[in-house]
């Protein structure tokens, strides 16, 4: 394995991990500490769980990537250690991404029913994101009952599940119908925030 590209991918993981990181805690300390944030009530919560999903995959899936490129080789510990870094892996990612889904649909509600919308508090948007939260755990859990196999990619530096399987085959369709219905409701919410706007 080439060192050069090695050391390229460490210092664009480092470059991630470290924006990441001082760009979400300033979002979780503007918004909270501060109140720094003038949006809607929804929306400001979303972005704060928005901030802390970026926070924890920038932990548990940059950062053992980072140790790997380093240290050329998987020191966190023994296969256990991988397992749990996997799962994380496919709950953060599609978390992340379903809280953006989500947040575009407020905003689409907000701004065509905002009387409505006006006597809408926070815990609206945490209850909102408590279910997608647990939805979002039939990803790594489904992956897991069907295809319990993990092992360590040199090629993509992290833990990752064995989709050559055929056990597998079922686990990528509902991935892929899982993310391809939010992705098709922001491409409809952005359309109608554009007609609105």
């Amino acid at each position: 394995e080439d060192s050069k590209t090695r050391h390229i991918f460490a210092a664009y993981f480092i470059f991630i991990f470290l924006s990441s990181i001082t760009g979400d805690t300033t979002i979780l300390v503007a918004s909270i500490k501060y109140d720094a944030i003038k949006l809607h009530k929804v929306i400001v919560i979303i972005i704060r769980y928005i901030a802390g999903c970026d926070l924890a995959v920038s932990l548990f899936v940059v950062l053992p990537r980072i140790t790997f490129l380093i240290a050329n080789e998987w020191v966190l510990g023994d296969l256990r250690v991988c397992n749990f870094l996997c799962g994380i892996h496919y709950f953060l990612t599609p978390l992340g991404f379903l809280n953006i889904c989500q947040m575009v649909g407020f905003k689409l509600l907000i701004l065509k029913n905002p009387l409505r919308a006006a006597s809408w508090g926070s815990k609206r948007a945490m209850i909102s994101c408590a279910i997608t939260t647990l939805a979002t755990l039939v990803l790594p859990i489904t992956e897991i009952l069907v295809n319990n196999k993990i092992y360590f990619d040199r090629k993509i530096y992290k833990c990752n599940f064995d989709f050559k399987s055929k056990s597998s085959k079922f686990a990528r369709e509902f991935l892929s119908v899982f993310l391809a219905l939010p992705s098709c409701s922001v491409i409809l919410a952005t359309i109608g925030l554009l007609i609105i706007a």
